[in-house]
């Protein structure tokens, strides 16, 4: 008596294709995630540490303008703390469009000539934009917010003494030396104060509000 093969061959046939269509429909899928996640990444720069972060357009926007880098090509750091020189840098390239100067002279005792933030500390010292601490700038020290406020307005051109506003802040006077940009920050949304009624003046400004104030003062500019 013979046997009917045909069954098991063609089931087992059948086996081999669905199997072989499940391994191109995931090999299929696999790169369409890779592709999706590669896409992602150029949206965002290549930078894998900002796709969730409140900051996330204001630093796309100064990226794309060639007005920020990353500490690496997929690191931000958007909550690291930011120093003198590299907010003056920024504030240049953002404001002024980089018209450096050739510098042959150190713009402070702690800027060497050939140091990569001489020719924007330069720049931003002979417009008046910044100020140093007699001959010292301290370019590795973190900026607070009330420095880096000044720093923009000063370099925007605007006139920080066009508003008036009666401050609620436990820690701004009328006697301290930047109460003018914080009333101008806050009346022109450039910067927010804390919920406990603070502003925090001296705190050190991060990476990501950095970002934030520099695109609301171009945004002022336009």
């Amino acid at each position: 008596m013979k046997k009917n093969l045909l069954f098991p061959v063609t089931f087992g046939f059948s086996i081999v294709m669905f199997l072989n269509l499940s391994v191109v429909y995931a090999s299929d899928t696999m790169v369409a995630s890779e592709v999706s996640d590669v896409e992602e990444l150029t949206v965002l720069g290549g930078f894998t540490d900002i796709s969730d972060h409140w900051a996330k357009e204001y630093i796309l926007t100064l990226y794309d303008l060639g007005v920020v880098s990353g500490k690496t090509p997929e690191i931000f750091a958007p909550d690291e703390y930011i120093t003198r020189a590299e907010f003056t840098k920024i504030a240049v390239n953002a404001l002024h469009n980089n018209p450096l100067i050739n510098n042959s002279v150190a713009p402070f005792a702690d800027v060497p000539v050939n140091s990569w933030a001489s020719p924007y500390v330069a720049y931003a010292k002979s417009s008046g934009i910044i100020s140093g601490y007699g001959d010292l700038f301290k370019p590795d020290n973190n900026i607070s917010r009330a420095e880096a406020l000044k720093v923009l307005i000063e370099a925007a051109g605007l006139d920080e003494n066009s508003d008036t506003v009666i401050l609620s802040y436990t820690d701004v006077f009328e006697t301290d030396w930047f109460v003018q940009y914080v009333k101008y920050g806050l009346v022109k949304l450039i910067v927010d104060g804390y919920e406990d009624e603070s502003f925090r003046p001296n705190n050190p400004i991060t990476r990501a509000e950095s970002a934030k104030i520099v695109v609301k003062v171009m945004e002022l500019q336009q």
